[in-house]
């Protein structure tokens, strides 16, 4: 139940393939999204947190998370996700309490390790019966032997690890402003699109 990314193996696989692409990694845009082509966007795993709650007619569902990371570009891809840009908006909304303890939903951690990949994302508490994500059960770590100095990679990291732990897959096509792909040599990293937002609105309508 891990979620990895191996930068060096994406550019190999990428290299390998040149100019080939799958039908489900063709480039996308807002229109792909809006008229109906989400699965060429985003690969959904269609978890999502248990325990939605309702207001009135809306639904919306509020993941505490917490930063024990030294990677202080956690809050700034929280806020990002919570006000996706020119899309839909998403009821899911992430905050903290500022506490360090165990009942986060999702808590954030360093590792230090000559592996290759940059950051990573475990799922502790599991997989409910009803395929949704348990409370308190996400773990996402930065390896810092890895992560460059630069704040907008920084960012992009922990937007993107975010984005697995409320249940999306990676999509590897290089498109402009997709943090889910992990072919970001080709993309500005740490903008967040309004495929992106489709993308959550998709999980979290």
């Amino acid at each position: 139940m891990r979620t990895l990314w191996n930068r060096t193996a994406a550019i190999a696989m990428v290299a390998a393939l040149g100019g080939l692409t799958s039908p489900d990694a063709q480039a996308c845009t807002r229109d792909d999204c809006g008229s109906g082509g989400l699965n060429a966007c985003y690969n959904l795993s269609g978890w999502k947190w248990c325990g939605i709650t309702y207001s009135g007619s809306q639904h919306w569902t509020s993941v505490n998370v917490y930063n024990h990371s030294s990677i202080s570009q956690v809050p700034q891809a929280w806020t990002n996700l919570n006000n996706p840009p020119a899309a839909p908006g998403n009821t899911l909304y992430l905050n903290t309490d500022g506490s360090n303890h165990s009942n986060h939903d999702i808590d954030y951690w360093d590792a230090n390790t000559s592996d290759t990949w940059w950051g990573y994302t475990t799922y502790p508490g599991g997989i409910g019966a009803n395929n949704c994500i348990n409370r308190g059960g996400a773990m996402i770590q930065f390896n810092l032997s890895r992560v460059t100095a630069d704040a907008t990679w920084r960012l992009w990291l922990a937007e993107h690890e975010t984005g697995h732990a409320v249940g999306m897959k990676h999509v590897c096509v290089c498109t402009q402003g997709r943090v889910m792909n992990p072919c970001t040599e080709c993309s500005n990293p740490a903008t967040l699109s309004g495929c992106d937002a489709q993308g959550l609105n998709a999980l979290y309508p």
